[in-house]
């Protein structure tokens, strides 16, 4: 028993990926929550909190703090 919500716990922290692992969140990305720019996905981050299951809380997470899209590029 423990086990398992060891495991649902897990799956909880992990579900959300770019908030988590995907850096600082930019101003360019902040934007895009806003909707004041074309939003642009990370593609990878949403199969991730696909494939991690419980992908409505790990993509509203994401969502909501705009990690799930894309920082602007950078110019050299």
């Amino acid at each position: 028993m423990k086990g398992l919500i060891t495991l649902c716990i897990l799956a909880c922290l992990l579900s959300s990926c770019a908030t988590f692992t995907g850096g600082p969140i930019t101003e360019h990305q902040m934007k895009q929550l806003r909707h004041e720019e074309p939003a642009k996905l990370r593609e990878g981050y949403v199969v991730l909190d696909i494939i991690f299951g419980f992908i409505l809380p790990g993509l509203y997470i994401d969502f909501n703090t705009g990690a799930i899209y894309k920082p602007k590029p950078q110019t050299k």
